[in-house]
């Protein structure tokens, strides 16, 4: 369903409705809905893997599975393109991509996203089932595949 619509259906049902998270990675459409309706809701940006074009459109608010370990790659898309500065915004999208790849290949992903909020001194408690936490070996292979591709300078570098 077409999101735009979708809000303007649910605020007639849902009185206490204030925003919702566009999760889709479909910039048009999280477009419309900004466009649409970006006065009366807050409309928050999901998908971390294009930050930097939601940040293009107006967004300003966002929720990310990336964010609770990567928010200093994030705060420095945000800032750089805030700033005009589209060349270091897209180098650290990059980055971003290419952590969330990385960690998405080591298993699944809130697995893995888990991993690397205890590698950041972040944990945010344990994997659920279905879902496993990564064991030892799994966990050392994972944070020196990361710490040998640089990735874990990423997280902690600052400007």
């Amino acid at each position: 369903m077409d999101m735009s619509v979708f809000l303007t259906i649910a605020k007639t049902h849902i009185p206490t409705l204030c925003g919702m998270k566009y999760t889709g990675s479909d910039l048009s459409g999280a477009s419309r809905c900004l466009l649409d309706h970006g006065l009366e809701f807050e409309i928050m940006w999901g998908p971390e893997d294009v930050l930097l074009g939601a940040l293009a459109l107006g967004m300003k608010s966002f929720i990310g599975s990336c964010y609770s370990f990567a928010a200093p790659i994030a705060n420095r898309i945000i800032e750089a393109a805030e700033a005009g500065d589209f060349e270091a915004a897209r180098s650290e999208q990059k980055k971003l991509k290419k952590l969330k790849d990385l960690a998405e290949r080591f298993g699944d992903p809130v697995s893995t996203f888990k991993a690397l909020t205890v590698i950041v001194g972040v944990p945010v408690g344990p994997t659920r089932a279905p879902l496993r936490a990564l064991n030892a070996k799994e966990m050392q292979r994972f944070q020196s595949t990361l710490q040998e591709e640089g990735c874990l300078k990423w997280l902690t570098e600052s400007d």
